[in-house]
């Protein structure tokens, strides 16, 4: 579940940042779809971008399409359709983005704060073993009597 929250937000993140861009520099929105699916990095991700932009091409809206799926967080649904209505969906990609940018980096401090003491225990048994490869042999030198 972590895993997969991490990399939904990450191809999430991607998508909107593009699309934004693209969107305020004047592409249309299906020419802004194809260009931004392909850099998700995410198949199945692509997959509902790819559905969702043969409903655009028949009169949808991108928010509506984005809402039916299971994959993308509901919210980005709502954010969208607010753009769309107000004519700024450009600007309100820009902020999506930012929103999931901001919680995936929080979501890996949060990882590499439960990875560390994993990493810390395994770099000493690591070091323990090692340990025991060299000390080991010498008390059994010390176990010979002279005699």
């Amino acid at each position: 579940p972590l895993l997969n929250t991490l990399v939904i937000q990450t191809a999430v993140a991607r998508f909107c940042r593009t699309m934004g861009t693209l969107l305020q520099g004047g592409l249309s929105m299906i020419e802004a779809l194809r260009i931004s699916q392909g850099i998700m990095r995410n198949v199945v991700l692509e997959k509902e971008i790819k559905a969702a932009e043969g409903k655009i091409i028949e009169g949808r809206s991108l928010s509506a399409e984005l809402a039916k799926s299971r994959y993308f967080p509901p919210l980005i649904a709502r954010m969208l359709a607010v753009g769309e209505e107000s004519g700024t969906s450009g600007v309100m990609l820009n902020r999506i983005a930012d929103m999931y940018e901001q919680e995936l980096e929080k979501t890996l401090d949060r990882v590499m704060a439960l990875a560390q003491p994993i990493i810390l225990i395994f770099m000493g048994l690591v070091i323990g073993t090692v340990l025991l490869a060299i000390l080991l042999p010498l008390t059994d030198v010390s176990s010979f009597s002279v005699g």
